[in-house]
């Protein structure tokens, strides 16, 4: 990203330099027009620096997806080789109980991928490829499209991202952190309920949330609580029809 901001400073430099000229004393036309082809010049460095910003962004989104497949993969590698364990030992008890668990994980895995947010969905499925310093673990029980319920999608989208973001920010790293984010439809709106259990910074996770919630004053409703081992947080978000 540094080498995209060295051409854009530049780029602007001559930008603000040939417009400055031009405004600040009455010239010959020779010279008007070395000030605004300069001036030129800087909007074509802008713009092709954008660009190039641009397709930086989406290569390393490409690579965080490439990188989420292969931590996929490598589970399914994983859960495939505990299965013909089980088989060559013949223990088909176990063998059976372990079916149960991936038939549940590829269930979750499904209801993630029909969320509704492709920008949801991709940051919950790379999530994982990012050494950081709290694991994520969704739970959902029952199909949920965020973008067919009467809400704000892309808002409540953006507040789970926040949400997660303050405890993965407020986590110690070196202990084993992990962040539980439940989905579930009440009545009147979403619920959503993020448990965290492990070490971490409290004081800076209750202010974070204060922000929150003065961020998002339209009906929702976030509740709070800290044990010994960790917090909880709940968030109501209302549908428009209630």
């Amino acid at each position: 990203m540094k080498r995209w901001s060295s051409l854009q400073r530049p780029a602007v430099a001559l930008i603000v330099a040939s417009l400055a000229g031009l405004a600040a004393v009455p010239m010959d036309w020779p010279y008007r027009v070395i000030l605004a082809l300069l001036g030129l010049l800087g909007l074509l460095g802008w713009r092709r620096s954008v660009q190039e910003q641009g397709k930086h962004r989406e290569a390393a989104e490409n690579n965080r997806l490439i990188k989420a497949m292969n931590e996929y993969r490598h589970d399914w590698m994983n859960d495939f080789q505990v299965l013909f364990g089980y088989i060559r030992l013949k223990k088909y008890d176990k063998l059976l109980d372990y079916m149960d668990k991936i038939n549940a994980d590829a269930y979750r895995e499904s209801y993630v991928s029909k969320l509704g947010l492709p920008s949801l969905i991709v940051y919950f499925y790379s999530y994982r490829t990012d050494k950081k310093a709290m694991e994520l673990e969704i739970e959902i029980e029952r199909e949920i499209v965020l973008t067919k319920l009467p809400l704000d999608s892309e808002k409540a989208g953006e507040l789970i991202r926040r949400t997660v973001e303050l405890f993965r920010e407020n986590a110690v790293e070196g202990e084993p952190n992990v962040l539980s984010l439940a989905f579930d439809l009440e009545e009147e709106g979403l619920l959503l309920d993020f448990v965290y259990t492990g070490v971490m910074d409290k004081a800076n996770l209750r202010q974070g949330l204060e922000g929150l919630r003065d961020s998002y004053p339209d009906g929702t409703q976030l509740e709070h609580n800290e044990e010994d081992e960790g917090a909880a947080v709940t968030i109501r978000l209302p549908f428009h029809n209630q």
